[in-house]
């Protein structure tokens, strides 16, 4: 009896607690356990912390729950007793305990799986960034570890309070995976910067040996050309040292063609060649100056010697010529014919005028008429009679002189090189000085006519037939002049010179 009275007063003391509690609506999830203490106030026994108290709902028959193991069910609702055999000492009596009641919510076991069920489909979906060790952690696990977080952010909180040891350890994955993320990019920045450098001096060493490069291709080419400049030079100097070296107050009107032709080559080099040449073509020019002078002043002198020698004939007065002034008239007329081209130009007037006495001499006498018909020459050393009803052949020498008749296709060039040989083709003037039929314009020959080809060493053996020939040569040469083709002026003046 002792033994069963304290526990049934225990057992009311609880169930007046319980029914108490029981009548209040509380909106807390928790409510502090109700200790129950021994007289001698010893020790309270400990209840379980993390086992919450849930207020039933309304019209639900709730029967309040011992937590600590050693607890048994009582038949009246609402309570429940200490089994003396579990958790506690033999007798209430006897050990003053601290007794432990709850409320019990009974959707907390559907709440607890619900929130067990989350947290593993979570750990699961994201196990392979959860079993990484944070020290084998890389830059690439940062979009995993921030997935990770990212679905733990949408967890409910039941879950969350669960997976605060997995979540702080995300936390450190994610600071790993930043810092070594930034350092990539950092040492990918670098990377690209010194690319950039290294390309950029790559681009700046490759122009400045495409500039030196081309730099010494023109100073090559500038070499090269000053090079060809200098030879230029130097052979225009060669071909005319004769007349350049010699002082300008020795100059004469002979040495007007070697003149004239230093001059046309100059006319043909290079405007770099003209340029190193300056000097020397100013002292031609004066040189030029000075032959003319002495030409003109020779050319003077052969017009009055001419007319001073004709005076008879060219003072007489046309209307009183007659067949007896024919031998006067033909010997002034040839003496014209030996003149220069400068002192010709200088008498036109004169030879006209005896153009007209020879008509009015010839057509007053028949004899005079036979006379100026014939002229008596040389033809292989013999005399015989040869039409001269054009051109008096002057005192040329015609011993071994040729005959040829042009044929179609002819020109005096290639005759005078069939003749004379091909590198004398300019020698034609011989042939106009021998052949008695006058021929006007060097570059037009007929065909049929007949052309007198004198031996060349005949044709000079004489200063006077020297003389014509050089003079025919002169002639030529002024023609050419006149057509506009002044190179080959130049070579027959400077043939003529060198006669």
């Amino acid at each position: 009896m002792k033994k069963i009275l304290p526990k049934v007063l225990a057992v009311l003391l609880i169930a007046a607690l319980v029914s108490c509690a029981s009548g209040k609506k509380s909106t807390a999830k928790e409510e502090e356990p109700l200790n129950v203490k021994t007289q001698d106030n010893k020790k309270a026994i400990a209840h379980d912390a993390d086992a919450p108290v849930i207020e039933p709902e309304e019209n639900v028959d709730v029967s309040p729950t011992y937590i600590d193991s050693g607890v048994e069910k009582i038949n009246e609702p609402g309570m429940m007793v200490v089994d003396e055999t579990k958790g506690l000492s033999d007798s209430l009596t006897t050990a003053d305990k601290e007794v432990q009641l709850h409320q019990v919510d009974p959707n907390e076991g559907a709440n607890e799986a619900k929130i067990n069920a989350e947290v593993d489909k979570w750990r699961k979906t994201h196990k392979a960034i959860l079993d990484k060790d944070v020290n084998s952690i890389t830059s690439s696990d940062l979009s995993a570890i921030q997935k990770a977080i990212s679905d733990y952010n949408n967890l409910s909180s039941g879950a969350k309070s669960k997976l605060q040891k997995e979540y702080k350890d995300l936390q450190n994955k994610l600071a790993k995976a930043k810092a070594l993320a930034e350092e990539e990019a950092k040492k990918a920045a670098d990377a690209k910067a010194k690319a950039a450098a290294d390309a950029k001096a790559k681009a700046d060493a490759d122009a400045k040996k495409a500039a030196d490069a081309k730099a010494k291709a023109d100073a090559d080419a500038k070499k090269a050309a000053d090079a060809k400049v200098d030879a230029e030079v130097a052979k225009w100097k060669q071909t005319h040292n004769a007349i350049l070296s010699k002082n300008a107050n020795s100059v004469t009107a002979n040495d007007l063609p070697a003149i004239q032709k230093a001059i046309n080559d100059y006319n043909n080099l290079s405007s770099a060649a003209k340029n190193k040449l300056q000097k020397e073509y100013k002292d031609l020019q004066n040189k030029l100056s000075k032959a003319k002078a002495d030409e003109d002043a020779k050319v003077n002198a052969e017009v009055e010697k001419w007319k001073q020698t004709h005076n008879a004939i060219l003072s007489k007065n046309a209307n009183s010529i007659t067949a007896d002034d024919l031998s006067a008239i033909q010997k002034a007329i040839n003496d014209y014919n030996g003149l220069s081209a400068a002192a010709k130009n200088k008498l036109q007037k004169e030879y006209k005028d005896l153009q007209n006495k020879l008509a009015k001499a010839k057509s007053g006498d028949s004899k005079a008429k036979d006379a100026g018909n014939t002229l008596s020459v040389s033809d292989n050393g013999n005399s015989s009679k040869i039409a001269t009803n054009t051109q008096p052949r002057g005192h040329i020498v015609l011993d071994n002189a040729q005959y040829y008749t042009v044929r179609r296709g002819d020109c005096l060039i290639f005759i005078a090189k069939r003749f004379y040989g091909t590198e004398k083709g300019n020698y034609f003037p011989f042939i106009i000085a021998g052949t008695e039929e006058k021929i006007e314009d060097p570059d037009e020959i007929e065909v049929g006519q007949k052309l007198t080809i004198p031996d060349l060493k005949a044709a000079v053996s004489t200063e006077e037939s020297k003389n014509y020939v050089k003079q025919t040569f002169y002639d030529v040469a002024d023609k050419y002049e006149a057509k506009g083709k002044p190179g080959m002026a130049a070579q027959l003046r400077a043939i003529a010179a060198g006669l």
